[in-house]
């Protein structure tokens, strides 16, 4: 099996490995669910009923008012009305553990992290600060005074005990600062409680019954308690984070803060009564989120046999149902678990498309081992048949440029990037690459995606082609000086002009070696020596190889020493060569402030949407598109101009 047939050969096998193993996976991923957080539930208007939804963090900064959120009622879909909470229907409480224990670097890294936490909040959202070392405190009451809530925490002290519970007892008991607000505990703690006069069912009890969520963030230390915290989130409807050294705290709660950001207020009218299952389930992309809770509604009304008017009830005052416990610990990533066997077809797939990749080097070591020891190689056929195939495809690629007059003008550039492929045998490893990133776009993001990882594909091929034929023709020209230097050499040896250029070819390094070889098979093919000299200048479009021509050239036809003549050519090549390498380092930094400065915008842009993916959200519109356009085109400006500058002519 021949090199370029074993490289189409890998280039076809490997793709359609990975599309096999990601279309298994598709409806795997498609069919899994996740635990659907649900924060709050109010029937006290029944048959109207509201319900604060937490978006996963696969949906964090999507929009999903317009959609992806449905109610079903035992079994039965309820129109729904859904709007993104607003910050002025929501209220934080942040409980920070002031303990001994947390003196030194564990205070100041939670403070900085929950001064960090209160600037991703929206301004409307009122915030209370409570900490809690042998008793709890109320640093700052709930308000949307930032300032104050700032000092509040800066002025936090880390000495006593610790009085876990009745900082939660305090949270839970603050006064509503607004009807049908949601309040989200968010507390920080990295020991179990010693002093409280409450116990944790107490709190837990409260935690249930109430319509407050509990958040806590576990800093891990010699004294933390973690099943206290796992009962007590389980009871508040939260998450539990672990946090192993106070410098994670920053990242988790900036995603907490995500978190309460990212809720929607969900309304539908109910038609049941009494305890009636309810169904909440959130699409996005290919994944499903839900979770089924029971609501506690208020009784039919009793039927008479005289058609008369509902009596009116007074107004349900029961305390809601406690949403469905989700799971509390806060590594859960919102997303569908990925089954065993999905893992294992996975893994399977990428050992095979890497023995695929590997396939060719080891068949070369193996054959040329043969070969030194002088046995014939056996046919084998599973090779026999995938070469056949290539060969196959590789002939109707060459026979479709042939019809389109390219095949030519496509082989003289592969000979001059220093590519052992045939033109047909290019087209087919192009095409195969590009339909692989057809296929894995289309299953891993979308249609578009995939028609754009394709054309990339192309445009990738065609820039690596001209990138390998201008290292080919740099290398070459770097070598010149000393090829030369070496025909001189064989030249006063007593060599003649054919055998000098026979030992450049043996002694000289790539590509040089190469063309130079296919000069010396070309003349005892036949063909001139000065016609195979040229046309590897013009191959390579080289001027110093263009005097050389001219210079062996007058030679043949007036004499004298070829040898000296060869050495003044080198050293004026080397010399030019130190020139250009001068002038290159001098503006070495002219091109690194270009390439800082066309990629600021896109590393900065990349930079904001990972720590605050809410904030380009204005761009998603038509003011924010024309603004694209014109920075882009400013930019493609600015790009051709540093160009102009930074390319010097030699």
């Amino acid at each position: 099996m021949s090199r370029p047939s074993r490289l189409l050969a890998t280039a076809l096998a490997v793709p359609v490995l990975w599309t096999m193993g990601l279309q298994a996976a598709r409806p795997a991923l498609a069919q899994a669910a996740a635990p659907l957080e649900v924060t709050n539930v109010d029937t006290s208007a029944a048959p109207e009923v509201s319900l604060v939804v937490t978006a996963p963090s696969s949906a964090f900064g999507v929009d999903l008012a317009d959609g992806g959120i449905s109610v079903a009622e035992g079994g039965a879909a309820r129109p729904v009305t859904v709007e993104r909470l607003p910050g002025d229907e929501l209220e934080v409480v942040l409980v920070l553990d002031t303990s001994g224990s947390m003196a030194g670097p564990a205070m100041a890294a939670a403070k900085a992290a929950a001064a960090s936490f209160l600037d991703r909040l929206p301004p409307t959202t009122p915030v209370a600060v409570i900490g809690f070392g042998a008793s709890a405190s109320l640093a700052h009451p709930s308000s949307t005074d930032r300032a104050a809530a700032h000092a509040a925490l800066a002025g936090l002290d880390a000495r006593g005990e610790t009085a876990l519970y009745d900082a939660l007892d305090l949270a839970l008991g603050l006064p509503d600062t607004g009807p049908n607000r949601a309040r989200a505990v968010v507390l920080l703690s990295d020991g179990g409680d010693t002093t409280s006069t409450l116990t944790i069912a107490d709190v837990a009890g409260r935690l249930a019954t109430g319509r407050a969520t509990l958040h806590a963030i576990e800093l891990s230390s010699e004294e933390s308690n973690s099943a206290a915290l796992r009962e007590l989130t389980a009871a508040g409807h939260g998450t539990l984070a672990l946090a192993d050294d106070p410098g994670a705290l920053t990242s988790i709660y900036d995603a907490m803060a995500t978190r309460l950001t990212s809720q929607y207020r969900v309304r539908f009218t109910t038609e049941g009564h009494g305890a009636t299952p309810v169904t909440v389930a959130l699409h996005h992309g290919d994944v499903r989120h839900e979770t089924t809770l029971t609501l506690e509604l208020p009784a039919a009304p009793p039927t008479t046999a005289a058609p008369a008017p509902a009596p009116s009830l007074p107004p349900a005052s029961a305390a809601p149902s406690p949403p469905p416990t989700t799971a509390p610990l806060a590594s859960d990533t919102d997303g569908p678990a990925v089954p065993t066997w999905l893992l294992a077809a996975g893994a399977a797939c990428a050992f095979a498309a890497l023995v695929l990749l590997l396939l060719p080097v080891l068949v070369t070591e193996r054959r040329r081992a043969r070969e030194r020891l002088g046995v014939a190689p056996r046919p084998s056929p599973a090779s026999g048949q995938l070469s056949s195939l290539a060969a196959r495809a590789a002939e109707a690629a060459e026979g479709v440029l042939d019809r389109k007059g390219r095949r030519l003008a496509l082989g003289a550039m592969l000979e001059q990037a220093g590519v052992a492929l045939r033109p047909g045998e290019f087209v087919v490893l192009v095409a195969s690459s590009a339909v692989a990133a057809l296929v894995l776009g289309h299953l891993l993001v979308g249609p578009l995606f995939g028609l754009v990882a394709a054309g990339a594909t192309l445009l990738i091929a065609r820039l690596v082609l001209d990138q390998r034929t201008t290292r080919r023709r740099r290398a070459f020209g770097d070598q010149l000086g000393d090829a030369l230097g070496l025909m001189a050499g064989s030249l006063r040896a007593g060599y003649g002009l054919l055998q000098a250029v026979d030992t450049v070819a043996r002694e000289a390094e790539e590509p040089t070696s190469a063309e130079f070889r296919r000069v010396v098979i070309e003349s005892r093919l036949g063909r001139d020596l000065i016609a195979s000299l040229q046309a590897m200048g013009e191959r390579l479009r080289s001027e110093d190889l263009d005097n050389v021509v001219q210079a062996v050239e007058i030679h043949r036809e007036v004499g004298g020493d070829l040898a000296e003549v060869l050495d003044t050519v080198a050293a004026t090549i080397r010399e030019r060569r130190q020139l250009q390498r001068q002038v290159k380092a001098l503006s070495a930094e002219g091109r690194l402030s270009a390439y800082v400065l066309l990629a600021l915008p896109f590393v900065v842009g990349g930079l904001i949407h990972l720590t605050n993916p809410g904030y380009m959200d204005e761009m998603a519109s038509a003011p924010g598109y024309v603004m694209f356009g014109v920075g882009g085109a400013l930019m493609a400006l600015g790009a051709a101009w540093l160009r102009k500058l930074c390319r010097l002519v030699y």
